[in-house]
């Protein structure tokens, strides 16, 4: 039996899934907004002050080593990290369990993080 998301996860989850899928592409997850919440001085880069508003860590996101996430950057790092299968696609378990804490809010009740 699957995970039961909470209502907000749901809403959330269907409001971002664009083809009806049932699962989030790279582009749909990029529609969520993340990256622009974070970029506070809106630069299109997150700097080390603003990755430390960040709810969890993004070593190795930064591809080109300058110390600072572009916007392809944070979502490629992302996007890993919630596709926690690694199948390529972030299914509605993924999103609530993985991105919860990303999206400011708490996973459902029923979800656990996977130990990594």
């Amino acid at each position: 039996m699957g995970l039961m998301l909470s209502s907000a996860a749901t809403a959330e989850f269907a409001a971002l899934d664009d083809d009806g899928s049932g699962f989030l592409g790279p582009e749909e997850l990029t529609a969520a907004g993340l990256f622009e919440q974070y970029d506070a001085n809106r630069d299109g880069l997150l700097t080390p002050d603003e990755l430390a508003n960040t709810p969890s860590a993004t070593s190795g996101w930064d591809v080109d080593g300058d110390s600072r996430l572009s916007e392809i950057e944070f979502h490629q790092g992302l996007y890993r990290r919630a596709d926690a299968d690694a199948n390529g696609a972030i299914d509605p378990e993924e999103y609530d369990t993985e991105l919860a804490e990303w999206l400011g809010r708490e996973p459902s009740p029923s979800a656990s993080r996977p130990a990594n």
